[in-house]
């Protein structure tokens, strides 16, 4: 008997169908942007296998862990420290996830708890991928969540700055790059086409996406930031690496976030003593992660004034040495953009990254 299968035509993959996007405030009243990945990044998420992917639809809010500090930085950023939340958002707060969307209930319940207000969320549709039977695709997020944020990226206004806010434990730092490279024209849309391409998107599936495209260019993205999720590693990879700033907790996020102007250092104290009071961040850590970030940057005289007059507070009560933690360098992007080579170099490196990444 003839499989009936024989001579049967692929289905057509469309990689649209995987976006799911809710959308909960308008983002006209500023023009300041963080989109921010969730799991590992915002929440201590663990489903590196199918059975801990098939637990999500049945965890409640209660089991979901914050990052330390990740709601009171990104509250910070939002407000500003306005002490009540009035209709006087700073910052605008875009959540992207390669998760499925069975955890939006959750998360809305947890960000709920965490009294943090946000703009809009998007997650995987995984069922789609099940449904065309692409179980390859259900770990494959590069096309996905690089689609999700252009969307997002679209409807910002000429003047927008972004920060794009994600962790090490997946392809965000790739992902984010390669919208860099774009927004900025360092990459043509067939430079970027190959880009998605070498980190295993089909070629069919990149073409598509890089051609329904439109101009992103307008958008500046001020800072790609990736959080050191504990038991993954970073690699480098020059010249890419050296965009990148890197956190190990949201302290240190908080104050490279100072100096892009998304957050208001001017109660720097309160940031600093929730850090102490409730996650025990010790004192001698607070001074030597503020030390070596002034010590690295360039810092405006505002921002030099608050965290000095933070530091010299805290030495009043730590009477040791400040201990060397390190570069706390944040990157010139403008600089380091106009460093790079040719758009064939550039695609050489990222297929050099990419080795490494899968290694």
């Amino acid at each position: 008997m003839a499989s009936i299968w024989k001579n049967r035509r692929p289905l057509k993959y469309d990689y649209r169908k995987l976006i799911n996007r809710r959308v909960l405030n308008s983002i006209d009243s500023t023009n300041k942007h963080i989109v921010c990945d969730i799991d590992k990044t915002y929440l201590e998420t663990d489903f590196d296998s199918v059975m801990k992917l098939v637990k999500i639809p049945f965890e409640d809010a209660e089991d979901k862990i914050t990052v330390d500090g990740a709601n009171e930085v990104l509250s910070a950023c939002r407000w500003g420290f306005v002490e009540e939340h009035i209709d006087n958002k700073k910052v605008s707060i875009q959540f992207v996830s390669s998760s499925p969307p069975q955890l939006r209930s959750v998360l809305t319940d947890k960000l709920l708890m965490d009294n943090l207000d946000w703009d809009s969320d998007t997650f995987k549709n995984q069922a789609y991928n099940l449904r065309k039977g692409r179980v390859d695709q259900l770990n494959q997020h590069v096309v996905y969540k690089s689609a999700a944020i252009a969307h997002l990226l679209e409807q910002l206004s000429a003047s927008s700055s972004v920060v794009l806010i994600g962790d090490n434990a997946e392809m965000d730092a790739y992902i984010y790059l390669g919208l860099l490279l774009l927004c900025q024209k360092k990459l043509t849309i067939k430079g970027y086409t190959s880009y998605l391409e070498l980190a295993g998107v089909a070629p069919a599936i990149a073409d598509d996406f890089t051609h329904s495209l439109k101009d992103i260019s307008k958008v500046k993205i001020t800072g790609i930031f990736i959080r050191k999720a504990p038991g993954y590693h970073t690699l480098e990879c020059s010249p890419f690496t050296e965009m990148i700033t890197k956190f190990e907790n949201y302290f240190q996020c908080a104050l490279q976030l100072s100096h892009l102007g998304f957050l208001n250092s001017q109660k720097f104290q309160q940031l600093g003593r929730s850090f102490h009071n409730k996650f025990h961040r010790s004192i001698g850590s607070l001074l030597s992660d503020t030390h070596a970030f002034l010590k690295s940057n360039r810092v405006e005289s505002d921002l030099e004034l608050t965290l000095t007059t933070f530091l010299n507070t805290l030495k009043k009560f730590h009477s040791s040495e400040i201990s060397e933690v390190g570069d706390r360098h944040v990157p010139n992007l403008d600089r380091l953009l106009a460093e790079l080579p040719a758009e064939d170099m550039i695609l050489q490196h990222a297929e050099k990254w990419i080795r490494q990444l899968r290694d």
